[in-house]
């Protein structure tokens, strides 16, 4: 790959300073002949971590957060191609592990990888370091009561990845953490690629920061999620090795995935692809996706049509903003319309109602201040912010839709009323009854 550092043409480090980024890696990957061949820009910016003074070099690790959704489902369609995994049975037969609160609800794995399975997003069970931590999460499920039945809705559900990690984990006779070394990162050739924090700790790596109450900008005193969350989110990498793994869709190599899977994963289900989030620049289809883990953040972009594709990984408190100016320049630069300002999902909208809504262990309160609903998000995982508290005035674009202004996402979060329940960005909140 060929290497220099244009990206944003000499912006990358006003813009970090603009977000109160703490440390970022930028890139632009680009096929540049038919044999498959890349030339990647990168770019670095700051330090990764305010303790130390630490500065991001190329080779320095990030947590990708939530774009390891895209690697778990890969080993699925993986499983699925080897005949060994259908993706339209009930993961119960399996996996007889698995149960939820309530009748047999007939989850399959393709209701797990489409975020159409009903199980609420966020259950952020901490089941211990061991490799066990997965079968215990999955058993601690027959408590949980889904949000509705599967495939009767859309709610983006980190739990349903922990479901799918742990049914790579019985077929595979392997951690998740193996299946993933040895048919993705192995494969790839990725060097500076990990799941666990003992081997990030062999790499320079970032921190998370976040915002403290009075303002300041403060290293997170966490690092990473729980090993039950793996498959959700426990990938870091370098912005370099992320996008040789996003080459997987713009070359349709076998290496890891058949041609007929990479279709399978750009197909829509309502409105999810498998893995990927699906969207539109214009005319130009783009396969997204975001991570989010305490105080770190990660954005991939690929284009398939345009045989590129670009990344963001960074730590502070105000990423969302700096991927907006990044992206929008990267567009720029392809010639292409920039990233929608606000795509909420399609669906229906009804009057907005007080009270409390729930998912799982986080929960929407809607109030009335004045004329005006005000929302308030808790939840434990970084949906809420470092402080596990979001207040939100919401402000309305159309009857029964709103947006949720907050100075950790910029251009705002989606909020579409339901006769039952709200969505809040992409998590289902059902209402709590009277």
């Amino acid at each position: 790959m060929r290497r220099d550092r244009s990206v944003v043409a000499g912006e990358f480090e006003r813009l970090a300073e603009k977000y109160q980024v703490v440390g970022a890696q930028a890139g632009l990957l680009r096929l540049t002949g038919p044999d498959g061949a890349a030339a990647v820009e990168l770019a670095t910016t700051g330090i990764l971590n305010t303790e130390s003074g630490a500065p991001v070099i190329d080779q320095a690790l990030f947590q990708i957060g939530s774009i390891t959704k895209v690697w778990t489902t890969c080993v699925a369609l993986q499983l699925a191609d080897e005949g060994r995994l259908d993706l339209d049975a009930p993961v119960h037969d399996a996996l007889p592990e698995f149960a939820l609160a309530g009748p047999e609800c007939g989850v399959t794995t393709r209701h797990l990888l489409s975020h159409t399975s009903g199980i609420p997003g966020d259950l952020f069970n901490d089941t211990g370091r061991g490799d066990d931590a997965l079968r215990r999460f999955v058993a601690g499920l027959r408590q949980v009561s889904p949000l509705h039945p599967p495939g009767d809705g859309f709610s983006y559900s980190n739990s349903a990845f922990a479901v799918a990690g742990r049914l790579i984990e019985v077929l595979c006779e392997c951690t998740w953490d193996d299946a993933i070394r040895d048919r993705i990162i192995k494969p790839l050739g990725l060097r500076h690629t990990a799941t666990l924090p003992e081997q990030v700790l062999l790499h320079a790596a970032a921190a998370g920061h976040v915002m403290a109450e009075d303002g300041a900008v403060t290293r997170a005193n966490v690092w990473g999620i729980p090993r039950s969350m793996g498959p959700a989110g426990g990938v870091s990498a370098t912005v370099r090795d992320l996008l040789s793994f996003a080459t997987i869709f713009l070359r349709e190599d076998t290496t890891v995935l058949s041609p007929s899977a990479i279709r399978a994963m750009r197909r829509p289900h309502k409105p999810w692809g498998l893995g990927w989030a699906l969207d539109r620049w214009g005319e130009v289809e783009v396969l997204q996706h975001d991570g989010s883990t305490p105080g770190q953040s990660a954005f991939l972009r690929v284009f398939p049509a345009l045989g590129c594709a670009a990344a963001l990984l960074c730590t502070g408190p105000e990423a969302d903003g700096l991927a907006r100016e990044f992206f929008t320049g990267i567009a720029n630069r392809l010639n292409i319309p920039g990233p929608p300002t606000f795509t909420p999902l399609p669906g229906t909208c009804a009057a907005p109602e007080t009270g409390t809504y729930v998912n799982g262990e986080s929960s929407v309160r809607i109030d009335l201040d004045g004329d005006a609903f005000v929302a308030t998000l808790t939840s434990p995982f970084p949906i809420a912010g470092a402080t596990g508290r979001l207040r939100s005035r919401l402000e309305a674009i159309r009857p029964g839709l709103y947006t949720a202004s907050h100075p950790q996402k910029h251009g705002g979060e989606p909020v579409r009323f339901s006769a039952d329940h709200l969505m809040w960005g992409l998590r289902r909140f059902n209402k709590v009854l009277a």
